[in-house]
């Protein structure tokens, strides 16, 4: 069961202290919980911050549906808020002072992949209910990448004789590979030919079976990971400049056992959409 505050109108000039906004709880044990601060609303706005710890998140389920007739401004007060629209695959992280917008109709699962606790200001305009959609049918099966944007990287590259393309964090292509929780993923280069993607995995976060029809290697950046291969069960633990190679077609796990975060590169010679199980 999940706490929902009171909303009381605001028609008139009013100062809201945190202190004074209502407590609350959003969601369900599927959808998982959200800690909330309701500030109001008006009769055009309404006012919410929530709060993520690292590695969780929700969804949609049941009448928690993350979706709305309503055009919402995200405003990240602290750490770092992932956005995931599990029917485009489409992924975008905003950091500390920046905004997400949001038009309506727009499905919002969120994920705290940072280290410290994310809050968040959520403002929508009008007031957000989903009763008024309760008759879209949740997607079934979340995608976890934009193809459109890996197609998209793909076409920048261009042929013989283009000089060499400069990819960081912020013309990378956000996704997420399927794990416990979530693994947040940036890809950098994806051609028929060669894909590069860095990793971010919290303590004892780790993902689900990865198999590729290609060779790939994992280069550990900071902290520990270990590989573990389906078939045979052997496990592989790499640290700082380790690499760890893995041949196309073997089933694999990656979990992150240490107590701080694992950040590691992935490279294989193929797409990297194609790395899904």
């Amino acid at each position: 069961m999940s706490d929902r505050p009171e909303r009381i109108p605001l028609n008139e000039p009013t100062l809201i202290r945190e202190t004074d906004a209502i407590k609350g709880m959003w969601g369900n044990e599927i959808s998982k919980f959200v800690p909330t601060l309701f500030y109001g609303l008006s009769k055009e706005l309404m006012m919410l911050s929530l709060t993520i710890k690292p590695g969780e998140g929700f969804r949609a389920y049941a009448e928690f549906r993350a979706y709305f007739a309503s055009q919402l401004c995200l405003y990240v007060i602290e750490g770092q808020y992932t956005y995931q629209n599990p029917e485009t695959g489409e992924v975008r992280t905003a950091q500390q002072g920046e905004i997400l917008f949001f038009h309506e109709k727009l499905w919002n699962y969120g994920h705290n992949f940072g280290d410290k606790d994310v809050r968040i200001l959520e403002i929508f305009s009008p007031p957000a209910n989903a009763a008024t959609l309760a008759d879209t049918p949740i997607p079934e099966k979340e995608k976890f990448i934009n193809q459109s944007a890996l197609d998209h990287m793909k076409n920048l590259e261009g042929g013989e004789g283009h000089n060499p393309r400069l990819r960081n964090d912020q013309n990378a292509v956000e996704s997420l590979i399927p794990g416990e929780p979530n693994i947040w993923t940036r890809v950098y280069a994806s051609t028929d030919q060669i894909f590069m993607a860095k990793t971010s995995l919290l303590p004892s976060q780790y993902s689900k079976p990865i198999i590729a029809p290609y060779d790939m290697v994992i280069y550990t950046i900071a902290g520990q990971i270990e590989v573990v291969i389906e078939r045979t069960g052997e496990k592989l633990s790499a640290e700082k400049a380790d690499i760890i190679f893995i041949p196309a077609n073997e089933a694999y796990m990656i979990i992150n056992n240490s107590n701080g975060m694992s950040v590691n590169l992935v490279a294989g010679s193929g797409s990297f959409s194609s790395i899904y199980a």
